[in-house]
């Protein structure tokens, strides 16, 4: 949507196993009642692990978010303009626009990479163990699930941090790990 990429470091940062472990993988929604098709062809496993990257390393990392918005909307009208007799479900379909979004957002992220010495990119953060909806709502950008207007895809960039990180990773696995120190 923008030519401008999006960057947001991240104060906070949401993991969860589920995520990446099949448990959100595998539930059904449209058209895929056995989940997400790619968690077959090995995903999560083609992905490194978030806290083996951040917690367990010698390296400690400042976390960015590289956002794409994509009008769905908009594409959509131009979809329908284009089939006429095409559902509203077949023109907003993500096989339609998703590798387009997918591709810029992916240049963007590397752009900011390279400019600012980033050491990591999580092309699909949630295949690491991220709770991407929770980690942007915390910085503010909320990602609204059902009949968007506007879709958010979102990339993690780590930069390798000078001494203490500025990004905390809380837990949203564990019940009450997060209670104290999450709160705003």
């Amino acid at each position: 949507m923008s030519a401008e990429p999006t960057i947001i470091q991240l104060k906070d940062v949401f993991y969860d196993a589920r995520a990446s472990d099949g448990t959100w993988c595998l539930r059904a929604y449209s058209n895929y009642p056995k989940g997400c098709p790619n968690f077959v062809k090995g995903c999560p496993q083609k992905r490194r692990d978030f806290l083996k990257l951040n917690g367990h390393s010698e390296r400690k990392y400042d976390w960015f978010a590289v956002v794409e918005e994509y009008d769905i909307d908009a594409w959509e009208k131009k979809q329908h303009k284009k089939h006429p007799f095409q559902s509203r479900r077949w023109c907003r379909n993500p096989r339609h626009w998703q590798k387009g979004v997918m591709s810029r957002l992916l240049k963007k992220a590397q752009a900011f990479h390279n400019a600012f010495l980033g050491d990591v990119i999580l092309d699909i953060p949630e295949a690491s163990g991220i709770n991407v909806l929770a980690t942007m709502a915390r910085a503010g950008w909320f990602i609204q699930m059902h009949d968007p207007k506007t879709i958010r895809k979102v990339m993690l960039v780590g930069k390798p941090s000078k001494g203490i990180s500025k990004c905390r990773v809380l837990r949203t696995d564990i019940p009450n790990a997060i209670a104290i120190n999450a709160m705003p």
